[in-house]
């Protein structure tokens, strides 16, 4: 953790997007 983000592999680039969302997109 370097920008004090935590690590969330392939969600860390979508940092700016709900959890929720992340994982309906996921879902999807």
């Amino acid at each position: 953790v370097e920008d004090g983000r935590k690590p969330v592999g392939s969600g860390a680039c979508l940092g700016h997007v709900p959890l929720a969302e992340v994982i309906e997109r996921f879902a999807a």
